[in-house]
């Protein structure tokens, strides 16, 4: 924003202010009588002050009247185009499914122990660790996007179970099952999934018109 000269010799410098129910556009302005290059700067620094101060009060002022619901929606609906459509439809879900407990509450008022609450149904409900932690870091997005302050580390959460580690075959066991079950239906299936890196749904589905040579 410029402070602009006028005839008497002043810096005057208009913000935005609001549009009215009409459409008409309204601008705050701001003085300074000093005519030299330092009066332009104090009128320039008193109206970016106040523009400051004014978008804060919007913010606090959307703060206080959102609900989560509203923020989630919007949230999504700004994403959709951007991400992928499993993404979006993954987002859609779990805005239909969960947040019971914070959904129609105003975002400044939702404390850990409502979130606290939220996971606590989740468990009892038997949804997993994985889902649970989607739920919550989502909570935390919304939450933090819009400037409201949560100590989500003093959630408990259930801990999410380690995967085993799945056993590979060595040769000798290849071995031993090609020798065991060499003459029986399971012997070409073993031998495909051994050497042709097939799973087992592929080797099942496998027909003999499917083998070429």
């Amino acid at each position: 924003m410029k402070a602009k000269k006028l005839k008497s010799g002043s810096w005057n410098c208009r913000v935005y202010w609001y549009k009215d129910e009409n459409g008409k556009e309204h601008y705050k302005s701001f003085t300074c009588t000093d005519p030299s290059p330092r009066g332009k700067k104090i009128c320039e620094s008193e109206a970016a002050a106040w523009a400051l101060e004014h978008q804060q009060d919007k913010r606090n002022k959307l703060k206080n009247e959102i609900t989560f619901a509203d923020a989630l929606e919007k949230y999504i609906s700004d994403r959709e185009g951007i991400l992928s459509p499993s993404s979006i439809r993954k987002y859609r879900g779990m805005q239909r499914n969960h947040f019971a407990e914070i959904r129609n509450m105003v975002l400044v008022s939702i404390t850990e122990d409502d979130i606290q609450k939220m996971v606590n149904r989740m468990v009892k409900e038997n949804y997993s660790a994985r889902m649970i932690g989607e739920v919550t870091s989502l909570t935390s997005t919304i939450l933090t996007q819009n400037r409201v302050n949560i100590f989500m580390k003093i959630v408990k959460k259930p801990k999410k179970r380690k995967k085993k580690k799945q056993y590979i075959p060595t040769d000798s066991d290849v071995r031993m099952l090609l020798y065991h079950t060499e003459g029986t239906e399971m012997y070409v299936p073993i031998m495909l999934a051994a050497f042709c890196g097939m799973r087992r749904g592929e080797a099942s589905a496998l027909l003999a018109e499917d083998i070429e040579n």
